[in-house]
């Protein structure tokens, strides 16, 4: 149903239920969605770039599966941001970036976080202070 909504140009999902896990829009839906957010889903993407055509910002967020790299064929797409998501999403981040580095497109940016970023932060810089609190 709101793929229907023809003048769509903002979706937000959270832990929303999509039958059997997978994603698949009919044609000609979101042709002028402009921002996608996905927080806390499981579910199979299985879109291209035809599906969101103007596509600029894609943010997912507790998500699981990885991002199709046809999204990498987006001509608008600018920004993908990964927050706390598998492991399995970040590498589709990043391999969809590498790819769009190669074909010469640089304005699209990659930002992941995550709790391996968050834990190697804190470890460095509890190395970095350690020694200043053991000589107060």
């Amino acid at each position: 149903m709101i793929g229907e909504l023809h003048k769509l140009k903002v979706l937000k999902l959270e832990s929303a239920s999509i039958e059997d896990n997978e994603w698949n829009p009919n044609e000609g839906e979101f042709q002028l969605l402009r921002f996608l957010k996905l927080h806390n889903m499981g579910v199979e993407l299985n879109v291209s770039s035809d599906h969101f055509p103007r596509l600029e910002q894609l943010v997912l967020r507790r998500f699981r599966t990885a991002i199709p790299s046809s999204l990498g064929d987006i001509p608008t797409l600018v920004k993908i941001e990964v927050k706390w998501c598998t492991n399995e999403v970040e590498e589709s981040a990043l391999k969809i970036l590498e790819e769009q580095q190669d074909n010469g497109n640089g304005l699209l940016k990659v930002k992941i976080v995550g709790l391996n970023k968050l834990v190697t932060l804190m470890v460095n810089t509890a190395s970095v202070l350690l020694p200043i609190f053991m000589n107060l």
